[in-house]
């Protein structure tokens, strides 16, 4: 983890680099089937239902992009369009769509039912919607039992078909943003995603992007694609960023009591995001534009990665001097101002659209623990050292796989040979484990 410092750093500079590039959509490009019905992906069902894989990409499904001058429509929307949707939200009306029912979009469907509205969620995944019909949910933050009462009170359903998003008033894109093996943001889901929505786009409607991505995607990216359709921004439709916020294994904070950033593509578009959100959750944080509010995802992402970057550093220099970093969190987080915990895991190597500030209470004590074994490691013990080779991995914390040597260089879910060495001490108590 020596490098974690200068990784974290480099991945920032890189994101904040590709945020002042000019991104355009090209008429000669091919565009994803149905919402990126070729990609993968752990918001939009792009992986399997039950399992976090990685992003392996379906390009074999490329198809021709739709001509988009075809789907110009013959009538604009009237002047009522804000107040229209505006009496929807406002009377709890308005029909929502959310694509992607990940670990993002699920809690936030189920959260914005329970406000009362009606929701469809959409995902790529057939899996997911068989899951889902059966009341069965694969996401830790909605239990099956909440998932019951909205389905059974015909306010959630679930469906592969997105000719459904015409029959939306507000559609929200909680797909994800990965970074290519260049280090670039990946932004092939959202525009699949932005063209399956411009087919059934229709006057009246919300368009509101969650995912994690640079300043500029959804003025420059998003509604140029939506535009297409001959409709206009803020006149026809609306469009809106608001950063999603999850927190998986956070028993504390929940969707509806997270505060929640919003923005809008003028003072309308700004109105009506405040308007929906404000129904489905406590607080809500109005920012002026939409680059505003992806910008401050992306200083939250920042923070998250160069603070664990930074205590993994401290780890290191603490245990080569003899000194326990959790006794110096906890103590220096005793002081009310000027300081914020962070604690010793592996923050920084999670995807772009991934939002874990610190290790949830679940984490803590499993780190915790490892520590503490490697704490009974004596410099004359090592080759012995079973507690060292087949417990836990200093580095996460994970249990190590069975028959795992602890050499140098061998990987995170391996003990290192040098870390382990840097531990003299005398062994500390610890309960009694099966060598």
């Amino acid at each position: 983890m020596r490098n974690n410092g200068i990784g974290a750093f480099f991945s920032a500079w890189t994101i904040i680099s590709s945020s002042l590039r000019v991104f355009s959509v090209t008429p000669e490009r091919p565009a994803l089937a149905d919402a990126g019905r070729c990609g993968q992906g752990d918001h939009a069902g792009f992986t399997s239902p039950l399992e976090d894989g990685g992003f392996q990409s379906r390009r074999s499904c490329i198809i021709s992009r739709p001509n988009f001058l075809l789907l110009k429509r013959s009538v604009l929307a009237s002047p009522s369009s804000f107040a229209d949707l505006s009496a929807k939200i406002k009377d709890r009306s308005a029909r929502a769509g959310v694509i992607g029912l990940g670990y993002v979009g699920l809690p936030l469907a189920i959260a914005i039912a329970r406000s009362g509205f009606e929701v469809t969620g959409f995902d790529i995944d057939p899996k997911k919607i068989v899951a889902l019909d059966a009341c069965k949910s694969y996401i830790d933050a909605v239990a099956d039992e909440a998932l019951t009462a909205e389905r059974e009170a015909g306010r959630f359903s679930a469906t592969t078909d997105f000719a459904g998003l015409a029959a939306c008033d507000v559609i929200v894109i909680c797909v994800p943003t990965p970074l290519t093996k260049h280090r670039d943001p990946d932004l092939s889901y959202v525009e699949a995603t932005s063209r399956s929505i411009a087919a059934h786009l229709r006057a009246g409607q919300l368009v509101v992007l969650e995912s994690t991505t640079y300043p500029g995607t959804t003025d420059d990216v998003v509604k140029v694609i939506l535009e297409k359709t001959g409709l206009k921004s803020g006149v026809d439709f609306f469009v809106g960023f608001s950063p999603e916020r999850e927190d998986p294994g956070n028993q504390h904070y929940h969707t509806a009591t997270i505060p929640k950033v919003v923005a809008g593509d003028g003072a309308e578009a700004l109105d009506l995001m405040k308007a929906f959100y404000g129904a489905a959750v406590k607080t809500v944080v109005p920012v002026s534009s939409n680059a505003t509010a992806e910008a401050v995802k992306l200083t939250e992402n920042i923070f998250r990665s160069v603070n664990i970057a930074l205590v993994n550093e401290l780890k290191t220099v603490y245990a080569a001097m003899g000194i326990d970093v959790w006794e110096v969190i906890d103590a220096a987080k005793t002081k009310p101002f000027g300081y914020m915990p962070f604690y010793p895991g592996p923050g920084t190597r999670r995807p772009l659209h991934s939002d874990r500030s610190v290790l949830s209470d679940m984490e803590i004590p499993r780190v915790r623990t490892a520590d503490a074994l490697h704490r009974t490691c004596r410099r004359d013990q090592f080759g012995d050292a079973a507690l060292c080779r087949r417990q836990t991995c200093r580095s996460t914390g994970y249990p190590l796989r069975e028959g795992t040597e602890p050499q140098q260089g061998s990987g995170p879910r391996s003990c290192l040979q040098e870390e382990c060495r840097r531990y003299p001490r005398e062994p500390v108590a610890t309960p009694d484990r099966d060598h």
